[in-house]
């Protein structure tokens, strides 16, 4: 019991003497818990809606203004329908309306009338909702109307557009490209300069005349190799096993991930020196992914999260690359519209390597 004891007193010692990783393994679950806590919502609401309102009555307003105040519509109004099928591509907007011409005039008349609703079928969770809410308020709507009795002479003429069965594992198997790169760069790259500081052997390197930055730039070489492989073989079986068509350009699709690997590697990389140990530098990693994970509307839409967690959504890379990854495998775009998110990743990773190469030199003098 004794020797039991002594061991338990040395490891304490030991373990409060690693600062670092005390404080992330004490901080990292309040940090998660707080994060996961708000982001974690069944019920989605704010789904973005254009509306084209053609007819431009009080009746069509009063009708829009009912989508607004259910809160599960965050409602834009644009004069120009010709833009509708442009916003849901880009992704700014996940569904659109059009209220046709004389909608006033043939309620008034008890006549059929028809509203024409499009939505982005990428995320089915999101489409079911928006569908069911949608449904459920136009309903509610035309028999408040007229009254309880009559029956709903609005008919809603719904399309679901990239996604029209609903398939799971059309939205899934591009997500976990995105979700497994992110964990496999982060935890090996992460290690990476910690494992040769453990072993002694980064004092071999800095005496031969390879450059700073070049000792960094190889080490992460290899794990980008290793993770374009993954991103191969995981596309290989999305399409043969899972029968996920990519609709869009194959090659654009393996240079966006180049990049987003990129940007991954650079993140390790800079986790990398500031780490002390592996465990350290894996723990970091583990705090880095799994906020990915839950905010970059891989498990839990963005726009069903409180306001005050969306901005952090919006400076995780994974976001972008999940909206790469739906644009060119769901919806079949090109580089027009991802350019942006391509961008992010590609600054975002040189900014990340930037800091990994300045600290890392830091540690060096």
């Amino acid at each position: 019991m004794k020797n039991i004891i002594a061991l338990f007193k040395k490891e304490i010692i030991h373990i409060k003497q690693d600062n670092r990783t005390l404080g992330i393994v004490l901080i990292m679950p309040i940090v998660l818990l707080i994060l996961f806590g708000c982001a974690l919502r069944l019920e989605i609401k704010n789904i973005s809606l254009l509306v084209s309102d053609l007819d431009k009555t009080n009746v069509s307003r009063d009708l829009v203004k009912k989508l607004q105040v259910s809160q599960y519509f965050k409602v834009t109004y644009t004069d120009n329908p010709s833009i509708l099928q442009k916003q849901l591509d880009t992704g700014r907007y996940k569904s659109f309306l059009i209220i046709p011409h004389n909608f006033k005039q043939n309620l008034a008349k008890k006549q059929n009338t028809d509203l024409q609703y499009f939505i982005d079928g990428s995320i089915p969770t999101v489409t079911n909702s928006a569908l069911g809410a949608f449904k459920m308020i136009i309903n509610n709507y035309s028999a408040s109307y007229f009254n309880l009795n009559t029956k709903p002479i609005i008919n809603i003429k719904s399309r679901i557009l990239y996604n029209p069965a609903l398939k799971d594992e059309i939205y899934f198997i591009p997500a976990l490209i995105g979700l497994l790169i992110t964990q496999i760069t982060l935890i090996l790259t992460s290690i990476a300069i910690v494992r040769e500081k453990e072993t002694k052997t980064i004092e071999q390197l800095i005496v031969t005349p390879i450059k700073k930055s070049e000792i960094l730039i190889g080490k992460i070489l290899p794990y980008l190799l290793i993770s374009f492989v993954d991103v191969l073989l995981i596309c290989f079986i999305g399409v043969t096993v899972f029968n996920v068509p990519i609709k869009g350009s194959i090659i654009l699709l393996l240079i966006c991930s180049l990049v987003y690997i990129f940007a991954c590697l650079s993140i390790g990389l800079f986790i990398s020196t500031i780490a002390k140990t592996q465990i350290h530098a894996v723990f970091s990693s583990i705090f880095v992914f799994l906020p990915s994970f839950m905010l970059s509307g891989f498990m839990f839409p963005i726009e069903g999260m409180p306001g005050f967690i969306q901005p952090i959504s919006k400076i995780i890379p994974l976001t972008y690359f999940n909206n790469i990854l739906r644009g060119i495998f769901t919806k079949g775009i090109g580089l027009k519209y991802l350019y942006p998110d391509l961008i992010f990743l590609l600054l975002f990773g040189l900014a990340m390597l930037t800091l990994g190469i300045t600290r890392f030199k830091k540690q060096l003098e």
